[in-house]
């Protein structure tokens, strides 16, 4: 009887304790339930979030990449423009050259020119004298007056041929002048050209480091 009594002690001990371990796992089961339900909740909430910047990075990577690529066609147009116009201008250059030496040698030319009239006119003069004195002998000097007024006229004509010769020189010396002011000008205006494209590389260089950097 008294192991009988015992044992249902026992039990019944057994039994209130198992009891009150169900009530506090229970209990602890929910608080726990409730702490990893927060905690899902608040991983869920900075998911979405990470998700929702990473997307934002995406979309500006994305912008950033076709910003690039619009830059870098960009700087290659105005490398080609810059070449280009490094390429007009040293053609210009070149016709510079050309037509200043062209000019000079003509320029040569109308001083020698010149110097053939002036002395053509220095013999016309010559010979006029001379036939002033030959026609006081005209009498005993006929034939070599009309030698010397042959003389004259081929002169003559070596000295309207002279001024002709000038007279062309010179007008071609005028248009080569304005030739050389015209190919001035377009030399000018390229080297003009070729700085704003340097300066536009330049800006689209720097623009180019401050997006790939970022």
């Amino acid at each position: 009887e008294n192991l009988r009594k015992s044992t249902t002690r026992t039990i019944e001990e057994l039994t209130t304790t198992i009891s009150e371990m169900e009530v506090r796992f229970k209990s602890d089961i929910s608080r726990l339930k409730k702490k990893y339900e927060a905690t899902i909740n608040e991983l869920e909430i900075q998911l979405d979030v990470a998700n929702k910047a990473n997307a934002n990075l995406n979309r500006e990577n994305k912008n950033l990449a076709q910003r690039v690529q619009e830059l870098t066609v960009s700087l290659e147009d105005e490398r080609r423009s810059r070449e280009a116009a490094e390429s007009n201008l040293q053609v210009s250059e070149r016709k510079r050259i050309a037509l200043t030496s062209e000019l000079e040698e003509i320029r040569s030319q109308l001083e020698l020119s010149d110097r053939a009239r002036k002395n053509a006119e220095s013999e016309l003069n010559d010979a006029t004298t001379r036939i002033s004195e030959l026609t006081m002998t005209v009498n005993t000097l006929t034939n070599d007056k009309r030698r010397l007024e042959g003389d004259i006229s081929v002169m003559q004509g070596d000295l309207d041929e002279a001024v002709n010769a000038r007279k062309a020189a010179e007008d071609r010396a005028d248009r080569l002048n304005a030739e050389v002011l015209r190919l001035a000008d377009e030399l000018r205006q390229e080297q003009e050209n070729y700085k704003r494209a340097e300066t536009l590389r330049k800006q689209l260089e720097i623009e180019i480091r401050e997006i790939t950097v970022k």
